[in-house]
């Protein structure tokens, strides 16, 4: 496809709500388009991840399915979606039970996970995803490689499992290897896997520090919002300060260096809205939203 270092256009809508993009040179991208929430894709179609019930590549936007309800979107080699009526469906690749369809078949169109109309959001990060419910569990499936679903196992999952028995979580983000949350109390967990010192606890022993369901990092009650890369992160506290951690490919942390780091460090002294951090190494890279602008 051609590259443009210039703004596009791509939906003929001028309300697209929400945009996910995938694994580069391997699936695509998939977005929410316009004012009824109906769901589009184009790009590389990789086992079907575009959902349009093909697995044909698409150079412009394709519509999956035909309704327009759609709420919420997360997309990689699989894709997965919440309906306003808060059913979730997922299509793709489903590599030891990614889809969380209780199967291992690849699915072209989207198919619903389970029965339920419970759920609020959902992301993923390759083989895995979390989701969590309107009574604010969360809940894994996929590839549970170095405990990474947070059930206190290690064996992959081909439908939703909880993580723990909290009902408290109020954000989530998964990264390559591991998964993380904060509570409605503003305390951070992770689990998974502890690589270069992600975990944030001043310790970077792998795998001996991996773990298989959530630890806290820290002590601190005021986080907001958090992401995940490969292996590293960074998260926003309430007073819009910045602090990331893990590995440090190509000064992704931001802190100046390219030294990872086995705790947080705060990233300059500026206040932030949002941050986003690109899921592969080799395309390591960070977004930011300051309270009063774009960085």
């Amino acid at each position: 496809f051609p590259s443009h270092d210039t703004a596009l256009q791509i939906i003929g809508q001028k309300s697209v709500v929400e945009m996910q993009v995938s694994q580069l040179n391997k699936t695509a991208p998939c977005g929410l388009g316009d004012i009824k929430a109906k769901l589009f894709s184009w790009g590389v179609n990789f086992n079907g991840i575009l959902g349009d019930g093909t697995t044909d590549d698409k150079s412009s936007p394709v519509q999956i399915g035909d309704t327009d309800n759609w709420a919420k979107v997360s997309c990689r080699n699989a894709g997965f979606a919440i309906k306003q009526d808060g059913t979730m469906w997922s299509w793709g690749e489903n590599y030891g039970g990614t889809l969380g369809n209780g199967t291992t078949v690849n699915i072209s169109s989207p198919v619903q996970i389970g029965l339920n109309s419970v759920w609020v959001d959902v992301k993923t990060n390759g083989v895995h995803a979390f989701a969590k419910k309107n009574n604010n569990t969360l809940w894994s499936w996929g590839v549970n490689y170095n405990g990474i679903l947070g059930d206190n196992t290690t064996v992959n999952k081909s439908s939703p499992v909880q993580v723990g028995a909290d009902s408290d979580w109020a954000e989530f983000a998964t990264g390559e290897g591991f998964g993380a949350a904060i509570k409605e109390n503003g305390t951070l967990w992770i689990w998974g896997n502890n690589y270069d010192g992600v975990f944030g606890n001043n310790s970077d022993s792998w795998p001996a520090d991996n773990r298989s369901s959530p630890i806290q990092i820290g002590s601190d009650t005021n986080w907001a919002q958090v992401s995940c890369g490969e292996y590293c992160m960074a998260a926003i506290k309430n007073d819009g300060s910045l602090y990331a951690w893990g590995e440090n490919n190509y000064g992704i942390l931001g802190d100046g260096t390219t030294d990872s780091r086995s705790s947080p460090v705060q990233i300059g002294s500026d206040t932030w809205k949002q941050i986003s951090l690109s899921p592969e190494n080799n395309q390591a890279s960070a977004l930011a939203i300051k309270s009063r602008g774009i960085s």
